[in-house]
């Protein structure tokens, strides 16, 4: 939340100044108030507007799309200009959290969960596979819903650009997209009137 002139002032008055002042100042009409909102709201007020334009700029939630990329690089991360913005915010406000598990099952759980809302297959094989010799990370994002299906070679793309940033470069990842069961449940919406469906997938397991 961003700190106006109005809560510095509050906040210099009311929390730094000692009792004793406030008092002797309310019972003369309140010169000093007086005196301090005449310099924060008249002389500091575009200094902290200033200030909190800033504090925007390195936030990945509120920084504009056109500063987005310098943001991006800063945390020495590359920027993919074909994909969404929203990949992009979603990804680095969870990026902490991200580097703080990286290396495991539970950090490849979490980035697929912000990315798509998807669960989750992870399955890790050391030998040959489709071809290739060596360690593979087999990452299956999990389609439950029409929508999440309907999404899904889009999701697939979004994974694949952002898991190699926390995956050994010694493990080779394979992503792909599944549908979770042969059940895939939908909503319909009918004349103001919410219609539950199931529709099922041939060759379901």
């Amino acid at each position: 939340m961003a700190v106006t002139s109005a809560d510095l002032l509050d906040y210099l008055y009311y929390r730094c100044l000692p009792g004793i002042y406030q008092e002797e100042d309310a019972n003369i009409g309140k010169p000093l108030y007086r005196y301090l909102q005449s310099i924060i709201l008249g002389g500091y007020d575009l200094a902290i507007q200033d200030i909190d334009n800033i504090i925007k700029l390195v936030d990945p939630e509120t920084c504009p799309e056109q500063f987005f990329p310098i943001l991006y690089e800063s945390f020495g991360l590359t920027y993919y200009p074909d994909v969404d913005m929203k990949y992009h915010r979603k990804f680095l406000m969870n990026y902490g959290e991200l580097r703080r598990r990286r290396g495991t099952y539970s950090c490849i759980r979490f980035l697929v969960r912000v990315l798509t809302g998807m669960d989750v297959k992870l399955s890790y094989l050391r030998g040959e596979y489709n071809g290739q010799l060596g360690r593979h990370l087999i990452i299956s994002l999990q389609a439950k819903t029409v929508e999440e299906l309907l999404n899904l070679d889009i999701s697939v793309s979004i994974v694949s650009k952002f898991v190699g940033f926390f995956i050994p470069y010694y493990i080779t990842t394979h992503i792909i997209g599944e549908v979770a069961s042969s059940n895939i449940r939908g909503t319909e919406y009918i004349a103001g009137v919410i219609t539950y469906y199931s529709s099922y997938q041939i060759g379901g397991e």
